[in-house]
């Protein structure tokens, strides 16, 4: 069984690259020869892969906007092995009719307890330089091939919706502590642990799902009087018992790939920041929504009342245009009687007053109608 995933990743394609890149996550168990690396690319070397994507982009001159698409494909636990599951990856990548003429870095990660194919697609074309563009349905499309490469190579193939072992996913949805502890204690059934850890699971679990960032994260994590050390140049996350760190407990901390070990739960830099990701966008939705809704009912209710200014504001605004008018009227009246005691008075002019009246009057009275309505 593999499962598919769009990362919403911030960042740079060079960053990407060196992360996906790193030995210790992308070696076969079985050794370390060059052809257990488990990296390959489509259209591209997987040494050199961010040079060449570069390249391209340099070449048709598109080096601005979203330069990459990063994807992953989970392997469920004991079902394969490392080099099947890379096998099934770059099958996976050069079926995909969306990513024709696209430079695909395909590695596979082995330090966790599952499997896990990392795709870097460029953003242009080789051939023709176009930008990829992704969409719902594309993805759609990656997962129905995934699912048939899974029933070549003899893998069960997931439900809809569904975990690994049949379960509803939960990992965008906020939920109670004790859902998380119930889902924690299935997850750990016949293994024995303390329970700081226990609780050191639960809140980041819980944390996880509301944070949007790094330093959020952090920041709900401390409240719960639990520290977090995550920093880039530490391939783990360690997490502490602020309180029994206090008391001179010498057993106080645990790293994320320990966490997992324990509770089959994803708890690494990447599936973290997956997590963020997700619950920042489904904020940002929520808020569009919110705002549309907002704006509908109050359109609705303009519409309702009718909106009518008052009589008052009426009244003033008619009084104004006829003293405008009046005022028009007073001028060109006056014009017309210096012009003829000065004997330029143009023939064409005559009569036109009353003209000019009529259609001041006729003025008003659209003014007015269009008030009153």
């Amino acid at each position: 069984m593999a499962t598919i995933k769009a990362v919403n990743s911030h960042a740079s394609i060079g960053r990407a690259v060196k992360y996906v890149m790193q030995d210790a996550k992308r070696t076969a168990p079985e050794g370390d020869t060059p052809e257990q690396s488990l990296a390959e690319g489509i259209n591209c070397f997987a040494d050199n892969a961010m040079e060449q994507m570069m390249l391209t982009k340099r070449l048709w001159e598109k080096t601005g906007g979203r330069t990459y698409k990063h994807f992953t494909q989970n392997f469920a636990p004991g079902e394969s092995t490392p080099e099947e599951a890379h096998r099934i990856g770059l099958e996976l990548a050069e079926r995909m009719e969306a990513w024709k003429g696209f430079e695909v870095l395909v590695v596979t990660h082995t330090d966790k307890h599952y499997w896990h194919n990392h795709f870097i697609v460029n953003s242009v074309n080789i051939d023709d330089g176009h930008k990829l563009q992704w969409k719902k349905h594309d993805l759609e499309e990656t997962k129905r091939i995934n699912d048939e490469l899974c029933l070549e190579h003899g893998l069960s193939v997931p439900e809809k919706g569904k975990t690994y072992d049949g379960r509803e996913r939960t990992e965008a949805t906020t939920y109670s502590r004790t859902f998380y502890e119930n889902f924690l204690k299935e997850n750990a059934a016949g293994k024995d642990t303390d329970s700081y850890i226990f609780n050191i699971a639960v809140e980041a679990m819980h944390a996880r799902a509301i944070a949007r960032d790094k330093e959020e994260f952090i920041k709900l994590m401390a409240e719960k009087d639990i520290g977090v050390r995550w920093e880039d140049n530490r391939k783990y996350i360690t997490f502490t018992d602020l309180e029994r760190q206090r008391n001179g407990e010498k057993k106080c901390g645990i790293r994320n790939n320990k966490l997992e070990q324990y509770f089959h739960v994803p708890f690494g830099k990447e599936e973290l920041q997956h997590g963020f990701d997700e619950n920042r966008n489904r904020d940002i939705a929520e808020h569009a929504q919110r705002e549309r809704a907002a704006a509908q009912t109050e359109r609705a209710k303009k519409a309702g009342s009718g909106e009518q200014p008052a009589q008052g504001s009426i009244d003033r605004v008619r009084r104004e245009v006829r003293e405008i008018a009046e005022g028009v009227e007073g001028l060109t009246g006056e014009k017309r009687r210096a012009g003829s005691q000065d004997g330029r008075s143009d023939p064409g002019e005559r009569g036109a007053a009353p003209e000019r009246q009529r259609d001041t009057r006729k003025r008003n009275i659209q003014r007015d109608q269009e008030l009153t309505r």
